[in-house]
């Protein structure tokens, strides 16, 4: 049964109303729709004329009092609420003022240009990145649960209504500059893979022939300011591929507009046939694409979409029994064309009889790239192969890439190197993860170790429901985790009464840092296992005064360096966390004197926030140098009471 959504005005069935007003374009619009209850347009209506002082008109009918018409809210930014209807009158004073009011509510003459940016300014908001919502049911089984799954995140009918009238809007602007435009989706949303939150990609096709140069987005892109059917506008004249960042005011799509980007329309027309191939190809790509989205793994100088793509792609090819072949022998280009752009969609070249289940696919993936090389090779889904660095010169390998060969014989640019090379298969100089960092990739090295950890601690019914609920810890502090880490310090001093110094020197050190302690009993003896324990502290600890993570190092600095002592230290930190946003770290601690003058503290992580995470390495470097600090200032303190004795 279908629905309507007043604010949206869209028609949508009942089960997608849950998700549809979760979404992000709904939440805009309802804000919007608030914001525009307000009367603030005003009109001059054509209706009869009305003397406000006698009850009845010249044609002897009763007077009218000005109505009030309720205007459907508009996703515009101007607000058009409920609009007064005046009317005309034929007092002269009254119609004069009624200009004079007019007058006094236009704005003065600006110059275009100032008017232009000052609106661009004011449209400029980030784009927020959103995922849709899901349901995993572990009663079935994984095939299954992705099929739900890919029902529930992909585009629907009313989104590809909405994507229509975004194209349509686009053709009317730009045809403006562009007589015969033809606006073109590719990405995501051409391919079949985008989510129901997806922005989408248009190629600006001129179908008298060619494409407009990379300056016609500095040049001609402003007249997407003229009509007001976009907002949110930025324009980036100087990127690889030249864009205009939107989003669309009719339907809240966000969308990026090029010029010359008709490399990336055959790039997408190449993964919307290979998802033809198999049904399995179109799950793994959405439900690893949703992960990465998750994760953060795809982002700017991230992963791209397509680049997670090309990278399932690679392991299809790799398997034991292929499911994909080297992508040479289905592209081919044409004489005067630098790279290939179509595909031998006739006769697929390789025999598919891999036979494997989903679930194993989707494992195997992460087995594939947990411990893959990626500094020393060349992932090429060209030739379906891993490429040494080394050999991507040598006359061999450049006669298996024709089209790569004869573009650097011209003078074109080298693929780039960086921490993972995944060539591009129709571009072939194109690395398409150059920005990726070490970081980065690290990020994914975590996520699939952790992938193979759930492999091996997790029924397959449940491998989707753990993933999806799998924290990312960052790299810096991977050697943390999440179980209790013991760090070693020396501690001069030893002999039985170290656990009241031991208590003291760390009840001056964490109240230097701005924390509370709260102390337990020592441990002495386990009565279940009758095994008898060291003797030790146990206390947690939790931010007073807010530490940071810079603050501290600076600090720490100054104390190594002999400039301060723990009362300068505690200043200090008492003042960065008054002018600095607020964090917390808190962990429960365990102290035993494991061996002379070595003291062990085994911390574990109890913090909401992920700021332990951050604040152990500097806190496991300093409490050495912390806790000698203490020792003098507690053998100071002792000394002085002895003389005064």
């Amino acid at each position: 049964m279908m629905v309507q959504c007043e604010i949206c005005r869209i028609s949508l069935s009942e089960n997608d109303v849950p998700f549809h007003n979760n979404g992000k374009r709904h939440l805009k619009n309802l804000v919007r729709h608030k914001l525009n209850l307000k009367p603030v347009v005003k009109t001059i209506s054509n209706t009869p004329i009305v003397n406000e002082n006698n009850t009845e008109t010249k044609e002897g009918k009763k007077d009218l009092k000005p109505e009030k018409k309720n205007v459907i809210p508009t996703n515009s930014k101007e607000n058009v609420g409920t609009v007064a209807t005046p009317t005309k009158t034929i007092d002269g004073e009254k119609k004069s003022k009624e200009l004079a009011q007019d007058k006094k509510n236009q704005q003065p003459h600006q110059d275009p240009s100032k008017r232009r940016q000052k609106r661009k300014l004011k449209d400029e908001t980030p784009r927020t990145a959103s995922l849709p919502f899901i349901y995993v049911n572990n009663l079935v089984s994984f095939d299954q649960q992705v099929i739900n799954f890919v029902m529930q995140v992909e585009q629907t009918q009313n989104e590809w209504a909405n994507i229509k009238w975004v194209l349509q809007d686009v053709e009317f602007t730009f045809g403006h500059v562009i007589p015969g435009v033809k606006p073109v989706l590719y990405g995501s949303s051409f391919s079949g893979l985008a989510f129901k939150t997806s922005d989408i990609d248009v190629y600006l096709y001129d179908m008298r022939g060619g494409e407009p140069d990379r300056g016609f987005i500095q040049r001609d892109g402003g007249i997407i300011y003229r009509f007001r059917l976009f907002t949110n506008i930025i324009r980036i004249p100087n990127a690889r591929v030249p864009v205009i960042k939107a989003t669309h005011i009719g339907t809240g799509i966000d969308l990026d507009i090029s010029a010359t980007s008709g490399q990336a329309v055959a790039n997408s027309r190449m993964i919307r046939f290979l998802l033809s191939h198999d049904w399995r190809i179109r799950s793994l790509m959405m439900l690893i694409g949703y992960l990465g989205k998750k994760y953060t793994l795809i982002g700017v100088n991230k992963f791209s979409r397509y680049s997670i793509n090309l990278l399932i792609i690679f392991y299809l090819q790799n398997l034991t029994s292929p499911i994909l072949p080297p992508l040479s022998q289905i592209v081919y280009g044409t004489p005067g064309r630098t790279w290939p752009f179509a595909f031998n969609e006739n006769v697929f070249l390789l025999m598919n009889i891999n036979k494997q289940p989903l679930a194993e696919l989707f494992i195997g993936f992460f087995e594939f790239f947990v411990d893959f090389t990626f500094s020393k090779y060349v992932i090429s889904t060209y030739l379906g192969e891993k490429i040494a660095q080394e050999d991507m010169e040598k006359e061999e390998t450049l006669d298996k890439m024709v089209y790569y060969k004869n573009f650097i014989e011209k003078g074109g640019d080298k693929i780039v190197y960086r921490s993972i090379c995944v060539q591009d298969p129709l571009e072939l100089s194109h690395n398409t993860t150059k920005g990726i960092t070490e970081k980065v990739l690290s990020q994914f090295k975590f996520i699939c170790t952790n992938a193979l950890q759930i492999k091996q601690t997790a029924d397959e019914g449940d491998w989707l429901i753990e993933m999806l609920k799998m924290e990312y810890i960052p790299p810096v502090v991977g050697k943390v985790g999440n179980n209790p880490i013991p760090l070693d310090v020396k501690f001069d001093f030893e002999g039985e009464n170290w656990i009241s110094i031991a208590k003291q020197s760390l009840q001056l050190v964490f109240s230097s840092l701005g924390m509370d302690i709260d102390w337990s009993y020592p441990v002495v003896e386990d009565d279940k296992k009758k095994t008898k324990l060291s003797p030790g502290l146990t206390f947690s600890v939790e931010t007073r005064n807010f530490i940071f993570p810079k603050g501290l190092k600076w600090s720490l600095k100054q104390l190594k360096e002999g400039n301060y002592n723990l009362n300068d230290l505690k200043k200090s930190l008492k003042e960065i966390s008054e002018t600095k946003h607020q964090t917390v770290f808190c962990a429960q601690c365990f102290v035993s004197l494991d061996q002379p003058k070595l003291l062990r503290i085994t911390m574990k992580n109890n913090c909401t926030h992920r700021m332990f995470f951050t604040m152990f390495p500097i806190l496991r470097s300093a409490l050495e140098v912390l806790l000698n600090h203490a020792l003098l200032e507690i053998n100071k303190t002792s000394s002085d009471l002895k003389l005064t004795e």
